[in-house]
């Protein structure tokens, strides 16, 4: 899109869930907008891609979490994009595939809950804690309670606030896209004005209308909605003149991304005679771990999903050191012989993508209500949206689409009062 220097109502930065949730909402209501998408996509960190035989791979957000109420349901709907309505939340058989006698599930279970009602109590107090305060001194299942923290929030549960949880929303129900959710994204910015490979780099707030820079244009805003993730506004990849008030770099400063990957690796054949779409545990014993699923929604391929540091390492050593890894989890669990070698077909690498840095937010202990900080808007002219902006579904698309929503409206509200125009 050729834009050298116009004028425009509104600028939204990032076409991710929020950004196309944002823009959605402002050419509904009959005002202007561009969509700056730095990358050459839509999606942001919902990224849909093929393997070389055609399956679907998610190597982001893939899950409709709390389907029962989650928003992107209809929305998918509406657009004729198919759902895998199959829940996927069988713990005890996960357990059981990794050696566990039905007196040990039964005991973990007893941990878990024990564990959950400890993090509900603490979250309750008017004294942030840690996760990791939660966890019972000794017990054996600490190794698995630590790693599903760091599948849930990308970090180690010594960093992630109880407090959170006070605010969290989940049912358990867990639905899929079946043509992927970065595929979904994409048809619903159908229409939309985007300009790809335009990474905004300046935000002027200093007049009446708002000037930003985005690659090689320049243009003019009465308002601007930021979707872009707090790492990389905590990394000054855009500059803001004047800067941001004090308390809202805290907030972006305190609501990091953690680190979660995917790794996908061609599985022709299950393993040990298991069903599509099963689920199992690379390792009870150390949180460094990896969560599995064969074959998902029956396509020839093995994920494995991992969070905080072991992502942030074979991140950084490549797509060998993660199927040594997978393989050597694997063969602990069903023996020597369960599978051939593994041979990757795609990976995420969000760390190092500079327009993530990171897999989703988490709040540090004692900084929950900086979501609230962070989706506040600034000098009437800019408004921020986001998974980080949810408070209560946080880490999720729709926590972003609901956040992109809220964003718009409000800045519509504005443009109708004639205070930005």
């Amino acid at each position: 899109m050729d834009m050298a220097e116009s004028d425009i109502d509104m600028a939204i930065v990032g076409a991710g869930a929020a950004g196309i949730a944002a823009a959605r909402r402002v050419v509904a209501a009959g005002k202007s907008c561009i969509l700056l998408e730095a990358r050459k996509r839509a999606g942001g960190r919902a990224w849909t891609v093929h393997a070389p035989d055609g399956s679907v791979i998610d190597l982001g957000a893939a899950w409709m979490h709390s389907a029962e109420q989650n928003p992107m349901v209809p929305l998918a709907r509406s657009v004729g994009s198919p759902i895998s309505t199959r829940n996927q939340d069988d713990w005890p058989k996960r357990l059981r595939l990794s050696g566990l006698s039905p007196s040990e599930i039964a005991d973990f279970s007893q941990a878990q809950d024990a564990y959950l009602a400890r993090v509900d109590a603490a979250a309750q107090l008017s004294e942030d804690r840690p996760i990791a305060a939660c966890l019972d001194t000794g017990s054996r299942w600490n190794p698995l309670l630590s790693a599903m923290t760091t599948w849930n929030t990308g970090s180690s549960p010594d960093k992630v606030s109880t407090t959170a949880r006070r605010y969290r929303s989940y049912t358990g129900t867990n639905w899929r896209p079946e043509h992927g959710y970065g595929h979904l994204l994409e048809q619903l910015a159908g229409g939309l004005p985007i300009a790809f490979g335009a990474p905004v780099t300046m935000i002027d707030w200093s007049g009446q209308s708002v000037r930003v820079t985005a690659g090689d244009m320049t243009l003019r805003a009465s308002c601007v909605i930021l979707t872009v993730p707090p790492s990389v506004l905590a990394a000054e990849a855009v500059t803001f003149f004047p800067k941001l008030p004090a308390a809202k770099v805290t907030a972006i400063e305190e609501l990091p991304l953690g680190v979660n990957n995917k790794i996908y690796f061609h599985l022709p054949e299950t393993i040990d005679g298991l069903p599509d779409d099963t689920h199992f545990v690379g390792s009870l014993t150390n949180s460094a771990t990896g969560s599995y699923q064969i074959r998902p929604m029956g396509r020839p391929l093995l994920e494995m999903f991992l969070g905080d540091a072991i992502a942030r390492t074979l991140e950084s050593e490549g797509a060998a050191a993660m199927a040594d890894f997978a393989g050597s989890e694997i063969r602990q669990v069903f023996g020597s012989g369960a599978v051939k070698p593994l041979a990757p077909v795609a990976a995420s690498g969000w760390l190092n993508d500079p327009y993530s840095r990171g897999g989703y937010s988490y709040a540090m202990p004692g900084r929950a209500e900086q979501r609230d900080v962070l989706a506040a808007p600034v000098g009437e002219r800019l408004f921020f949206a986001g998974e980080a902006c949810s408070k209560n579904w946080h880490s999720t698309v729709h926590g972003a689409w609901t956040t992109g929503e809220k964003a718009a409206a409000a800045a519509l509200a504005h443009l109708d009062e004639g205070s930005l125009r």
